[in-house]
């Protein structure tokens, strides 16, 4: 098991866009906010800054498909490694469930 350095919980909001309650605006809208607070302590993260355009940008016209991209490369992201000693420091782990 992995230690992170950052946790982003969206459990909630992500449950409430899989059942129809929120669109994936808002959803993106939730993401965001997390991620802005996760970039005060990364200022020079150009991927996250990135990531939190990419989500900016979601609109009524994005896809389902479009915004699964999106969120790859956010598991990507959180995915990276920090440390190569045991148990592994991870960027950040996204609470989805």
């Amino acid at each position: 098991m992995a230690d992170w350095k950052y946790k982003l919980r969206i459990k909630e909001p992500w449950q409430a866009a899989k059942r129809g309650e929120i669109d994936l605006q808002e959803l993106a809208r939730y993401i965001v906010t997390g991620l802005q607070r996760i970039a005060i302590h990364e200022p020079e993260d150009d991927d996250l800054q990135q990531i939190i355009d990419d989500f900016q940008a979601v609109d009524e016209q994005f896809t389902r498909d479009d915004f699964d991209d999106v969120m790859e490369n956010l598991y990507n992201w959180g995915d990276c490694r920090l440390s190569v000693t045991w148990p592994a420091e991870r960027l950040c782990w996204i609470e989805t469930f």
